[in-house]
């Protein structure tokens, strides 16, 4: 326990490092996908399967996070890197956005910003939400084959949003 302190000083010492660490290991494993030398459609799948699978094998990090949500990112403000860590993930977002608008596969005009936030809503709601929403519509949202249909279902509704036509207007009900 004293060894605990001399490092980190206290508590919040040591879940300001947890907190650090985690969000360190997605960005390093992040970077591995090479979504650089990736083909458009392939480095989204790539991004898209990886977060999806990643949640689902690190409830850990889903409850950092619903924690550090609760106290309105009370530490993780305190955590400059943590931002920093972003930039190289947005930066390969945004490339791959780019290269797709490019060679006529994505549609104009997506924020990686917001593509980034839907992914990660598609990828982790169910979990959060899994007991709730288990009782709700009387269904094992923990089912493996629930969860594999879970992630097709959001990998073809994300890249549909990528690829769809913006300009052409979906009907409005009732005419």
């Amino acid at each position: 326990m004293r060894m605990i302190y001399h490092y980190f000083g206290n508590k919040e010492g040591v879940y300001l490092a947890v907190l650090e660490w985690v969000y360190g290991d997605i960005r390093k494993r992040e970077q591995q996908l090479n979504l650089a030398d990736a083909e458009p459609v392939e480095g989204m799948t790539r991004l898209i399967l990886f977060t999806f699978d990643f949640f689902a094998g690190h409830s850990d990090f889903l409850a950092l996070i619903s924690t550090e949500n609760l106290l309105k990112a009370k530490y993780l403000k305190r955590l400059p890197s943590v931002q920093s860590m972003m930039v190289p993930l947005l930066d390969s977002i945004g490339d791959l956005l780019q290269r797709g608008q490019r060679l006529g596969l994505f549609r104009p005009g997506i924020d990686a910003v917001q593509f980034y936030v839907s992914l990660v809503a598609q990828s982790q709601l169910h979990i959060l939400s899994r007991h709730t929403l288990s009782v709700l519509f009387n269904q094992d949202l923990g089912d493996p084959e629930w969860l594999a249909a879970r992630r097709r279902h959001s990998l073809e509704m994300l890249l549909a949003y990528l690829t769809s036509d913006p300009d052409r207007e979906a009907p409005l009900p009732g005419g």
